[in-house]
């Protein structure tokens, strides 16, 4: 597939100034539409602060997903991509780093299997390539001793700091951990593999410890200690040799992902799920844990509630600078890939004390699914994420990237561009009935209500982040709302009222 193959549209919006030094969110956004059913996934941002990506596309006439990886630059405009593919051979690249910076190269891994044979029958492809995407080398290995698999769960790379490379995933959520190391130029070099509670349900993250001494592997079910604490970082020394299990604090145990904060400290991101309550507790989440893995702070970004529950996508946590960690996830989130309700994208801002400073949203009129998220080097973040508007689309998805260089606490006003994508408040669910939500993480704001003939039927103070309010004694009808912060309006939109 070319270029030319794809519809790419690049929209820039520039909110407008309304007071002297209110920074301004730029957006950039990247779309792949056509007839095929496509989904992005991992993405990196590498030292010349281009982005590169993971982009799969399934034609309906065809059984198999093509692979392609793409490079972006700042701005949201493609560079060039490539698709790696061998002959007789169905290959899926899975994730992707860069391991040297001048001049630049990558390290990617890629799962594989013979076209017509089981595709649990799998092998792996590890490649070296340059910039442009040129195979430099390429190793072919069997990492899986008599085990079918048809799937990684998310696979990791991690450039070990004296050269080379640690290779770790679990094996299709079978409690299989396989860890593999290779030299700078992809030989062999160790293996280890593990099974049942030393190895968990499925690996989300393999990182450096606080001090580079070792390695953790950040696991669900692995070496349970009979609690409701189901999260754990086994740390695993340079032999490969599991040799302790930290805990993550209980509830919070969804696809996570940490870093090591230049205090020493671990953040972590993924997704709080309380499941003692009849209607579950559910939000992403960002936790700041010292080096023994005890909690010094976090953050419920979408705050827990009962109604929505939420999806961290992959990659669901990243700062660039750890005084601006952003986390996102899918809010009103489904299992299921054909959901026939709108969604967002919750996008959440959390200071290096675990106060959450905004939340924006993207979405609300398709069900979107956030997928993974990088952030960048200006303050801002790149996204990707899934689209599917389900009232006109034959099943297939929408692949959608999003370049966000600042998400600060930007004012806008009624002239704002009505492409707008980049949302301060929402109102759900919507078409409401007896009650209805809003959310905004600008307190002390208002809720204004019109009905079709312009009158003012509703105001509501803003407190909180999620504002609860009665609806069952409004006239069916359609709305018009609007969240007002000192006398400008902030955000707006329609809501019908229905039985």
């Amino acid at each position: 597939m070319s270029n030319n193959g794809i519809m790419k549209r690049l929209i820039i919006f520039l909110a407008p100034i309304i007071l002297p030094y209110i920074i301004i969110a730029q957006t950039n956004t990247v779309k792949f539409a056509t007839e095929a059913n496509e989904i992005n996934g991992f993405t990196i941002m590498d030292s010349d602060y281009n982005f590169i990506s993971f982009f799969s596309s399934k034609h309906p006439d065809s059984l198999l997903f093509s692979r392609y990886l793409y490079k972006f630059n700042n701005a949201g405009d493609t560079l060039f991509s490539r698709q790696f593919f061998k002959v007789d051979t169905v290959v899926g690249i899975s994730n992707i780093v860069q391991c040297n910076a001048n001049p630049i190269e990558y390290f990617m891994y890629a799962k594989c299997y013979v076209n017509g044979d089981d595709p649990r029958n799998m092998f792996s492809i590890f490649y070296k390539i340059d910039a442009g995407f040129n195979i430099i080398w390429e190793k072919v290995y069997h990492l899986r001793p008599g085990i079918l698999s048809s799937s990684d769960i998310y696979p990791n790379i991690l450039q070990k700091k004296d050269g080379g490379f640690v290779f770790a995933t679990n094996l299709g959520a079978n409690f299989h951990l396989v860890l593999f190391e290779m030299s700078s130029m992809g030989d062999s070099m160790n293996y280890r593999y593990y099974q049942g509670d030393s190895a968990g349900m499925y690996l989300s993250d393999f990182i450096y410890n606080f001090d580079s001494t070792a390695y953790l592997a950040l696991t669900i079910d692995a070496h349970p200690d009979g609690s409701l604490r189901t999260a754990q970082a086994i740390s695993i020394d340079t032999d490969l040799n599991q040799t302790h299990v930290y805990y993550f604090p209980k509830y919070f145990d969804d696809i996570i992902v940490a870093k090591v904060a230049p205090s020493g400290n671990y953040i972590a991101g993924g997704g709080y799920f309380e499941t003692t309550y009849p209607q579950g507790e559910s939000s992403m989440a960002v936790y700041k844990l010292d080096t023994g893995f005890n909690l010094l702070g976090n953050c419920f970004v979408g705050d827990p509630d009962f109604d929505i529950r939420k999806d961290p996508g992959y990659v669901s946590m990243d700062f660039y600078d750890p005084n601006s960690i952003f986390v996102a996830g899918t809010f009103d989130f489904d299992i299921g890939i054909w959901i026939n309700h709108p969604s967002w994208i919750v996008i959440g801002k959390v200071d290096s004390n675990m106060n959450l400073l905004t939340e924006k949203y993207i979405g609300g009129d398709a069900y979107y699914r956030f997928n993974t998220i990088t952030a960048t080097n200006d303050g801002g973040i790149f996204i990707g994420a899934s689209r599917y508007d389900y009232l006109t689309q034959d099943h297939e998805h929408d692949a959608y990237y999003y370049r966000f260089d600042s998400i600060e606490m930007t004012v806008a006003i009624d002239e704002r561009s009505e492409e707008s994508i980049l949302q301060n408040a929402i109102v759900y669910p919507n078409p409401a009935s007896e009650r209805f939500f809003i959310r905004t993480s600008y307190m002390g704001s208002e809720m204004i209500l019109f009905n079709q003939n312009g009158e003012q039927v509703l105001n509501q103070k803003i407190t909180s982040l999620i504002t609860e309010i009665e609806s069952i004694n409004l006239p069916l009808g359609v709305y018009i709302w609007m969240i007002v912060l000192e006398g400008k309006q902030i955000e707006s939109g329609k809501l019908i009222i229905t039985n």
